[in-house]
């Protein structure tokens, strides 16, 4: 899945043990369920690649930039509603961070990112409605998942937005979705 989003972007990428053709690169799991840059490495170099050749995760070039989580809020025609941004403060452990400071919308770069996404991967989204976040680093979407990582809030504005005219009902405004 994460190759099918670097990918839409027009971004070289693969899957271990195909070779990447210039460096550097990041090397990460496709899935990874632990987070903070689990098994996650730059390769600068061939040599590099062949250390981690049993690696079963993909790679992509290594991205540069801030590194921003976005939430976005899809009504039910699939167009984005609300959103909001957080961006990342690295230490010093390749992929992991202290904190994560609320920028909203006051960040120009995450609105370049929100538009990114509403070019390549929306589309490939026809039908859903409901929360999902991306992750990017600099202008390169490196994930998302369907959800949003604050899904609490995500869904409570879900259940409270309406479109002008029309009627609320259910407890929070509209009825839970299938």
């Amino acid at each position: 899945h994460k190759t099918e989003v670097v990918a839409a972007q027009g971004v070289p990428c693969g899957v271990m043990p195909d070779e990447p053709t210039s460096y550097p690169v990041v090397l990460k799991p496709i899935t990874n369920m632990y987070g903070m840059g689990w098994q996650a490495y730059v390769l600068k170099s061939r040599s590099d690649y062949q250390k981690h050749w049993g690696h079963t995760g993909m790679w992509m070039p290594l991205c540069e930039g801030p590194h921003r989580s976005i939430d976005l809020l899809l009504d039910r025609d699939g167009n984005v509603v609300w959103w909001t941004c957080f961006e990342g403060e690295l230490t010093r452990t390749f992929g992991a961070f202290s904190e994560w400071r609320w920028t909203h919308q006051s960040d120009p770069g995450a609105h370049s990112a929100v538009d990114l996404f509403s070019r390549t991967l929306l589309p490939r989204l026809a039908g859903y409605h409901g929360c999902i976040c991306f992750e990017s680093i600099g202008d390169t979407i490196i994930d998302d998942n369907v959800g949003a990582d604050g899904a609490e809030v995500g869904y409570l504005l879900l259940m409270t937005y309406k479109k002008p005219g029309e009627r609320a009902h259910g407890r929070h405004g509209l009825s839970a979705l299938p």
